[in-house]
C-alpha cells in the first residue's frame, strides 16, 4: 500500500513539474520586449536544446544593461543562466538561445562575460537590434555581396602560418561572442591540424563531428513542412560544406515568424550578404568545462538559406535553396579509387580555403599517402558559358627540412587557380562543377637540375645544338639526358641564352601579360606550363614590349627607343630579355631549379 502511494506522488510530482515549465515557442510572430523597460532582478525565461532536438527552458535573472558594451547605441543586457547551466556554464553552440519576459522575445543569448567565473552569466543581444537584419535584408534584397578580390597565397597561406594566438580573444576581452562550434564531419585529424588557426581566428572553435548534413528537405527543393521548422530555441546550423564531407557552424534559432529566421545573436564570420545553405541540427551531448563548454552535435537536413552574417545575428529564409560549387573529387592510389562528392558555399574569401581543406582531407584519407609521394593532378573546373580551366600538374616535396608538406601543395595549387577564376576582376563566373583526379605515386621522384654542356658554343641560325644534361634524384645516381636545341632561322646575331629549368621558372616569364578579360585570363591559365617536365628556352638581349595581353618579342631597339612605357601607364612595360623559343621533354620526376649556358649566333 506504501509503495503504491508512493509511486502515485512521484507520478504526481512529475506531472506538476512538466506542467509547471514553460511551453516552448512557436513559430510565428512575437510581441518585443523593449530594453528600456528593464529592472534589475526580473526574471525571464530562456529556451535551448541540450539532448536531441526538445527545446527546454531554464530560468534568467535580469542583472542589468551595459550601456554601448556592443557598439555606439548597442547594448548588452547582463542575465545570469540558473538550473543545468550552473554546472555547465554558457556553452558553445547556445548562441542565440532566445529569452522571453512575459510572453515577449527580449533579446538572444550571445556573448560570454570573463572566463573561469563562478556563476554562468552571459550577454544579451536585444530583440531590437536583431530586428535591423531584417529590415536589411528586405531594403537590399537577397544574395550575396561581390565581396573583396583577395589572393589566395597573400590571404589564405599568411593565415596558414600566422600563430593560433593572433587572432584569438585574449582574457583582458570582458565581453566576447560565444564561440560557435565548427563541426567536422568526414575529415582527418591532420587536415584540421592544418587550419585549425583559420577557423580560431574567424572566432569558431573546429569540433569533429559525425552524422555530416546535407541532405536537401527534398530532391529538388524544400519540402513544404519547412515553415514550421526550427522553432525558436532550437538548434540550426550554417553549412559552409556538405556532402561525403561536412562542415557546418552550430548556433540557436532566436526567432521564427514562419519564413524568416533570426538565430546566433552575433556574426558567425560578419560577411554581410551571404548565400549559405541553413540546416536543422541535434544536439549529442553537451560537455561542461570551467573554460570552454560545448554543444557536440549533428547536422540534419538543409531547410533553408542564411542570407545575412550580421553584427547582431544571422537571418536566413525557409524555403529557398543558395547556389554552390559541386565538386568530384577521385583520389587514386594504386588500382584502388576513390570517389567523393561534395558542395561547398560560395564566397569569394572562403570556397577557395574550403576546397583547399577537401581536397587535403581526400588525400590523406588513403593509406598511400605520405612524405615520400608523388601527386599527379588531373581534371577542369568547369564554367557556364565559358571554356574550362585545365588541372594539369604534379607535386613531391623538394630536399630540405623545410619542404612543404606534399598533399597540401597541390590542394593549395587547385584552390588558388580556382580563386583566379572565381574572384576575377573582370566579371561574375557560374561554377557549374569542379572535376579532379589525384593520383598518388608512392615515392618521391624529384631531380635537380645540377649541370649543362653545349656540344659547342658558337652556332649559326638553323642549326642543331646538343646539349647534355644531369640531373640528380632524390635518391640513386645522376640521371642523363640528351637534348637537341634548334637555332631559330631569325636567330639575331650575338649572344644567346639557353635556360634550362622547371616549370616555375617559365612561368614566371610567361606571365608578364596582364589579361584584359575573364576569357584572356583563363587562356593563359591554361597555358601555364606544369610539372615533370624539362624546359628549355631560349632567351636573347633584346627588348619585349608587354602591352596589355600582348607580348610583343624581339622588338627593333630603334623602336624601343621611340616607344615611351611613360605615356601609357599601366598598359605597356618593356623588358630586357626575349624568348625566342621554348620547348620541353617529358620526365618521369618533378624538376627543380635552372642551369644557363650561353652561345653565340654567328
Amino acid at each position: 500500500m506504501c509503495r503504491q502511494v508512493i509511486r502515485v506522488l512521484l507520478f504526481v510530482s512529475a506531472a506538476a513539474l512538466a506542467a509547471a515549465q514553460p511551453a516552448p515557442p512557436a513559430p510565428g510572430a512575437v510581441d518585443i520586449f523593449p530594453v528600456k523597460d528593464l529592472r534589475p532582478g526580473m526574471k525571464a525565461t530562456g529556451y535551448s536544446v541540450f539532448l536531441g532536438d526538445q527545446v527546454e527552458a531554464f530560468p534568467v535573472e535580469i542583472v542589468g544593461v551595459m550601456k554601448n558594451a556592443w557598439g555606439p547605441r548597442q547594448d548588452v543586457i547582463l542575465a545570469r543562466l540558473g538550473d543545468k547551466l550552473k554546472n555547465i556554464g554558457v556553452a558553445s553552440g547556445m548562441s542565440g538561445s532566445p529569452v522571453y519576459i512575459g510572453g515577449k522575445l527580449l533579446g538572444a543569448i550571445s556573448l560570454r562575460v570573463g572566463i573561469f567565473t563562478n556563476e554562468p552569466v552571459a550577454g544579451i543581444t536585444p530583440a531590437e537590434s536583431m530586428m535591423e537584419i531584417s529590415e536589411l535584408d528586405q531594403s537590399r534584397g537577397p544574395g550575396p555581396a561581390p565581396g573583396p578580390k583577395v589572393s589566395l597565397s597573400a590571404d589564405f597561406q599568411a593565415l596558414l602560418g600566422r600563430p593560433a594566438s593572433a587572432g584569438a580573444p585574449g582574457p583582458e576581452l570582458f565581453l566576447a561572442p560565444i564561440d560557435t562550434p565548427l563541426v567536422f564531419s568526414g575529415f582527418h585529424e591532420a587536415a584540421l591540424r592544418q587550419f585549425a588557426d583559420v577557423f580560431r581566428q574567424m572566432g569558431v572553435t573546429p569540433v569533429q563531428g559525425g552524422a555530416g548534413g546535407g541532405a536537401w528537405a527534398q530532391q529538388g527543393g524544400a519540402r513544404s513542412g519547412n515553415r514550421q521548422a526550427l522553432a525558436p530555441g532550437s538548434a540550426v546550423a550554417a553549412v559552409l560544406l556538405t556532402g561525403d564531407l561536412s562542415i557546418a557552424g552550430t548556433g540557436t534559432v532566436t526567432y521564427n515568424d514562419g519564413r524568416r529566421v533570426l538565430a546566433f545573436g552575433h556574426p558567425l564570420f560578419n560577411l554581410g550578404r551571404i548565400a549559405m545553405p541553413m540546416a536543422a541540427a541535434e544536439v549529442i551531448t553537451v560537455l561542461g568545462s570551467p573554460l570552454a563548454p560545448f554543444k557536440i552535435t549533428n547536422t540534419g537536413e538543409i531547410v533553408g538559406t542564411l542570407r545575412q552574417d550580421r553584427h547582431s545575428g544571422l537571418l536566413g529564409v525557409l524555403d529557398e535553396r543558395p547556389p554552390m560549387v559541386p565538386v568530384e573529387a577521385t583520389v587514386r592510389a594504386g588500382r584502388r579509387a576513390h570517389t567523393y562528392h561534395f558542395e561547398v558555399f560560395q564566397h569569394p574569401r572562403y570556397t577557395p580555403m574550403l576546397l583547399s581543406l577537401a581536397l587535403l582531407n581526400s588525400l590523406l584519407g588513403v593509406n598511400e599517402y605520405g612524405d615520400d609521394a608523388m601527386y599527379k593532378v588531373r581534371g577542369a573546373i568547369r564554367l557556364r558559358g565559358l571554356p574550362e580551366v585545365r588541372l594539369e600538374n604534379v607535386f613531391a616535396s623538394p630536399e630540405g627540412p623545410a619542404a612543404a608538406p606534399n598533399p597540401l601543395t597541390p590542394s593549395l595549387w587547385i584552390a588558388d587557380r580556382f580563386s583566379r577564376i572565381f574572384n576575377n576582376p573582370f566579371e561574375p563566373v557560374e561554377v557549374s562543377s569542379v572535376q579532379m583526379e589525384l593520383e598518388i605515386v608512392a615515392e618521391r621522384r624529384t631531380a635537380v637540375i645540377e649541370q649543362v654542356w653545349p656540344d659547342r658554343i658558337e652556332v649559326r641560325p638553323g642549326e642543331t645544338l646538343n646539349l647534355r644534361v644531369a640531373l640528380r634524384p632524390y635518391r640513386g645516381d645522376r640521371l642523363f639526358k640528351d637534348v637537341e636545341v634548334k637555332i631559330p632561322p631569325n636567330a639575331a646575331r650575338g649572344d644567346l641564352r639557353i635556360a634550362l629549368s622547371d616549370a616555375e621558372f617559365v612561368n614566371r616569364l610567361n606571365n608578364a601579360a596582364r589579361a584584359a578579360g575573364l576569357s584572356q585570363l583563363i587562356a593563359a591559365l591554361n597555358r601555364e606550363q606544369a610539372n615533370g617536365r624539362l624546359y628549355v628556352s631560349l632567351v636573347q638581349s633584346v627588348p619585349t614590349a608587354v602591352i596589355e595581353d600582348k607580348v610583343m618579342p624581339s622588338i627593333p631597339s630603334s623602336f624601343a627607343n621611340v616607344i615611351d612605357p611613360i605615356k601609357t601607364p599601366g598598359r605597356m612595360t618593356l623588358q630586357a630579355e626575349s624568348f625566342v623559343e621554348q620547348q620541353s621533354m617529358a620526365l618521369d620526376h618533378v624538376v627543380f631549379g635552372m642551369q644557363t649556358v650561353t652561345v653565340t649566333v654567328k
